[in-house]
């Protein structure tokens, strides 16, 4: 174990530090916005309540709208609210750094990015497990600092959100970004995310480009290159 750790001392380090960065900034600054976890997790509750009614209303429809069909008949019931799961506070929980362009908002995100796969939990955690076994296993196969500390920030970052999934049932976004001189809609504001998502993404572009630029060699690539300045030397070496 200890051999472990010796070895992957980086890892660990950045793992540590991410989530830590990631838990203690969700928690500070949802606090100092007025949303301790008790506001949290009844906004939670209220917003899966509203979906389990909303998608009763739907399949009660589609059941008329059958029927109706069937027997013939106008459909007589209006069509409901779709079922969308989403948490809304009451009022706003904002606090501008550099306005207009960067603010703390407090977000609660059902889903993953931009809210994809809203409701779908137990979806999420087993996507970002699949996320972490793999990370993990570019990690291990070399016990290198750049893989150790990219696989840190992915890996750090992933369990930040799966912490808040499985503790809130939904992740805890603050950072808004908007740069409205661009003159673009999603950077207007950008989605709001948290620290977390920026480790992740930070770390995926690490790997990127380190895959591209500073590959690892294959043992056979590796063995080949050996033998090839091997020779080398043995050709340059004067002759007795």
């Amino acid at each position: 174990m200890v051999r472990l750790l010796v070895r992957y001392r980086w890892f660990a380090l950045v793992f540590v530090l991410a989530l830590a960065v990631d838990l203690v900034t969700k928690q500070v600054v949802f606090d100092r916005l007025g949303l301790p976890d008790e506001a949290v997790h009844d906004v939670i509750e209220e917003g899966w309540e509203r979906y389990e009614q909303r998608k009763q209303a739907v399949e009660a429809y589609e059941r008329h709208v059958t029927e109706a069909e069937e027997a013939g008949e106008p459909v007589s019931m209006s069509p409901p609210e779709p079922a969308v799961l989403y948490f809304a506070f009451p009022y706003p929980h904002r606090y501008e750094i550099v306005e207009p362009y960067l603010s703390f908002n407090a977000v609660l995100n059902p889903g993953a990015f931009g809210g994809m796969l809203g409701g779908q939990t137990v979806v999420l955690l087993l996507l970002s497990l699949v996320a972490v076994l793999i990370v993990g296993w570019i990690l291990f196969r070399a016990a290198l600092p750049r893989y150790q500390i990219t696989g840190g920030l992915i890996i750090g970052g992933a369990f930040g959100n799966i912490y808040d999934r499985v503790v809130f049932g939904g992740v805890r976004d603050f950072i808004e970004f908007r740069l409205p001189e661009a003159g673009i809609s999603w950077l207007d504001p950008w989605n709001t995310f948290n620290y977390a998502d920026a480790a992740i993404v930070g770390g995926i572009l690490a790997l990127l480009v380190i895959e591209l630029f500073y590959p690892l060699e294959s043992p056979k690539k590796k063995r080949d290159k050996e033998n090839g300045k091997s020779t080398d030397e043995s050709e340059a070496a004067p002759q007795a």
